[in-house]
């Protein structure tokens, strides 16, 4: 027997070398996720490197568990070497003269197949070498042949358990876009058993085989020690199928835990001081909650978050135990789905797969599934190599086949979501809503902001009066609310404002600021001089067109005029005070702007284009600089879009400042 011995102190050295090598691996990876979660979310989507990084963490992770159970692998054939060997010893040790001929076939045979199970433990080891080189495929192939019969050598099969077992053939295999009825009875037979997803809820027992199926799947397999590596991993044969129905013992639960799982979707506590109506829970707890779940699925933050604020601004609940929801219809004005609550599931697309009555009434459950759809798409449109992951991400969960949406079409849900992913709003709604006056000032008041849920910046067609986020109340006015309001319009990336048709929107800016302000500026003014569009001298008429006004489509018979950048100078000059405009100096105009008033700078082109300007307070609070100029905020050409600079740093010319007019309103 001595020539099929085996040194097993040596193996167990070998075993602690591996388990040094996984610790290693280890480490790698857990550096790389440090690198990827710190990186600047503009770095990350160039050239895909968080992709990138996302999958080598991965592969790095798989090596780490394969390591891991190649270390089990070699523990349990020493096991199963040593009993057998005992056995053999203790066989020979019987027979005291030769053996007889069927002993000495059978010892033979039980020889040969030891000697060469020996070869192979030896060979394990430089196997594993060649692995961490180049790739962990070459140990998985080494032990295809013989790892299901060593690792799931259990007790006997009972046959009354076999008989009442659903017949099963085959593979199932993760596929989160298949139905399957066996996936539907493996969902069932993993909640009768205790298993649960990462999270520990329990399946839904829809036929899909998604994340938390497999999340459960490994969990089950592992417990059963039955093999889960390589081309085996999150894999369900005929082998696990049987454990399944079979041979496996329902796991416990923690009944009290659970118990505080079903608490927490009842009665979901809001975050103290929540403002929201309706028993929406705070934008503070549910970013917080997105956040912390795109992390444990590996779902880039700002594009959930992005996806939820576009979706339905964050918010559950439209009314008093009522799901927010956005009814879709047909040609014939028939409701075909209804879309529900913060993510805006369809409930067409998705009732097979999701439980609706959760959907509606379960914000977090709503954001979970919402984020699973978007983690498909977002790993879709990374396999695909779109040339910007976020915008596809959002085409595809918006569409589900259709992910290069946001580059073959102009499609506006596509904008307004990069609009959002690049602005972040939600972190605005998070701060404090209610700036307040300086401390020092002897009637404390409070500056009163509304917020506005059914807002809409983005539009780009811009006789269409915007409907801002953030409007002015009441109360004082303050630089901090002024900078507010004008922060909310993102003038550098708003598509409202992007030049187009040869078109600029710099008067649009303004009257958007003005509208936020409580200052509107009107868009339509009467003619004085019928059939003359370019007076503007008249009177106001507001955003609306009153009956019975003539506009340029008549240029002859014209009794009315928009507004563009000169006819705006223009009427300022000629009635602006009328409407609470005053002329100002350009150092009064950084004062009024600097204690909060609205503020603007202007000046009449004609026959050439004119412009306007909003002046915000200077970043620091100082004073006006007459070497600077005043500090504006301005739309215009695609160079001079800016939420901020110093006018004379973009214009040179002492002699073109010196034209324009500054007018100021309470």
């Amino acid at each position: 027997m001595n020539n099929i011995s085996v040194n097993m102190e040596g193996l167990g050295d070998k075993i602690s070398n591996i388990q040094n090598i996984s610790n290693r691996v280890s480490g790698v990876g857990n550096k790389l996720a440090t690198i990827r979660s710190g990186l600047d979310s503009d770095v990350k989507y160039r050239q895909n490197i968080d992709g990138k990084l996302r999958n080598l963490c991965r592969e790095i992770n798989n090596l780490e568990k394969s390591i891991n159970r190649t270390s089990e692998f070699i523990n349990q054939a020493i096991t199963a070497y040593a009993d057998v060997e005992k056995k053999l010893m203790d066989s020979f040790n019987e027979i005291n003269e030769e053996p007889k001929a069927d002993i000495i076939d059978l010892t033979d045979k039980i020889e040969e197949y030891y000697l060469s199970l020996s070869s192979k433990i030896a060979d394990i080891f430089g196997v594993i070498q060649s692995t961490i080189k180049s790739s962990i495929a070459h140990l998985i192939d080494f032990f295809d042949k013989d790892s299901d019969e060593v690792i799931t050598n259990k007790q006997p099969k009972q046959e009354d358990a076999l008989i009442s077992m659903p017949k099963f053939e085959g593979i199932l295999t993760y596929d989160n876009n298949k139905y399957n009825e066996y996936v539907k009875l493996m969902q069932q037979r993993l909640n009768e058993l205790g298993y649960r997803d990462s999270r520990g809820n329990p399946l839904a027992i829809d036929g899909y085989f998604g994340d938390r199926t497999l999340e459960a799947i490994t969990k089950f397999k592992e417990n059963n020690k039955l093999w889960n590596f390589g081309e085996y991993e999150g894999k369900v044969g005929e082998t696990t199928w049987e454990y399944l129905f079979v041979k496996a013992e329902p796991i416990v639960i923690n009944k009290p835990e659970e118990e505080k799982v079903q608490e927490k979707v009842q009665d979901k506590p809001k975050v103290e001081n929540s403002t929201r109506k309706y028993n929406n829970p705070s934008y503070d707890e549910i970013v917080n909650y997105i956040e912390q779940y795109c992390d444990e699925i590996g779902l880039p933050k700002d594009i959930g978050l992005a996806i939820a604020w576009t979706e339905s601004r964050m918010t559950q609940y439209e009314g008093d135990n009522l799901a927010n929801s956005n009814e879709n219809k047909n040609k014939n004005g028939q409701v075909t789905s209804t879309d529900w609550g913060i993510m805006q599931l369809n409930d067409k697309s998705w009732s097979d797969k999701y439980d609706f009555e959760h959907i509606r009434n379960d914000w977090e459950y709503n954001v979970r599934c919402g984020l699973d759809v978007a983690l498909n798409r977002y790993n879709e449109a990374i396999r695909r190599n779109e040339s910007n992951i976020p915008r596809a991400t959002y085409s595809g969960y918006n569409t589900w086949s259709n992910i290069d949406r946001y580059r073959t079409e102009k499609d506006q849900r596509d904008i307004n979501f990069y609009t959002y992913y690049k602005s972040k709003p939600w972190e605005t709604m998070i701060t404090n809503e209610q700036p307040k006056i300086d401390n020092n000032h002897d009637n404390q008041q409070e500056t009163k902001i509304n917020t506005n849920s059914n807002y809409n910046m983005v539009d780009t067609t811009s006789w269409n009066a915007v409907k801002p986020l953030y409007t002015y109340d009441s109360g004082p006015r303050t630089p901090e609310a002024y900078n507010k309001l004008i922060d909310q319009f993102n003038v550098e990336s708003n598509p409202r404002y992007v030049p187009r048709g040869g078109a600029t929107y710099c008067n649009i800016y303004a009257w958007d600021i003005s509208i936020a302000m409580g200052v509107e500026l009107p868009r339509f003014v009467e003619i004085n001089q019928k059939g003359n569009l370019e007076d503007a001298t008249g009177k106001a008429i507001g955003r609306n067109l009153k009956k019975g006004y003539i506009l340029y489509q008549d240029a002859k018979n014209a009794t009315a005029t928009e507004l563009n950048a000169n006819r705006l100078a223009i009427w300022l000059d000629a009635q602006g005070e009328n409407y609470g405009w005053k002329e100002i100096t350009p150092e009064e105009a950084q004062k009024r702007a600097n204690e909060g008033y609205m503020t603007i700078s202007c000046i009449d082109e004609s026959p050439s284009i004119g412009h306007v300007q909003v002046v915000r307070p200077t970043p620091d609070g100082s004073d006006y600089n007459s070497e600077k100029g005043v500090y504006l905020a301005q739309a215009g050409g695609s160079s001079s879009i800016s939420n901020g600079l110093y006018f004379k740093d973009k214009y040179k010319s002492e002699k073109y400042y010196n034209r324009y007019k500054f007018y100021t309103h309470d």
